[in-house]
């Protein structure tokens, strides 16, 4: 490994392109430049709610930090 890319991030409700909810990450700052233009959104199983997926993104919230991105580059 000869890089590592550290960033805090948030994490909140979203729907799918189908409308289903979901969970988006968001980055607090521009610190993984791999990341720098994407959107990362966790799909949820069938059958979760918007109240499920909230209740998901505020665990997360608690106990996600941030995130690390390892690169071979």
């Amino acid at each position: 490994m000869s890089g590592v890319n550290r960033g805090g991030c948030r994490f909140v409700v979203a729907s799918t392109n189908d409308g289903k909810p979901a969970v988006r990450m968001e980055l607090f700052h521009d610190r993984v430049p791999a990341l720098s233009e994407a959107t990362l959104i966790f799909d949820l199983l069938t059958g979760a709610t918007p109240e499920n997926a909230k209740k998901l993104a505020e665990l997360m919230n608690e106990w996600i930090l941030g995130i690390s991105l390892f690169s071979s580059r």
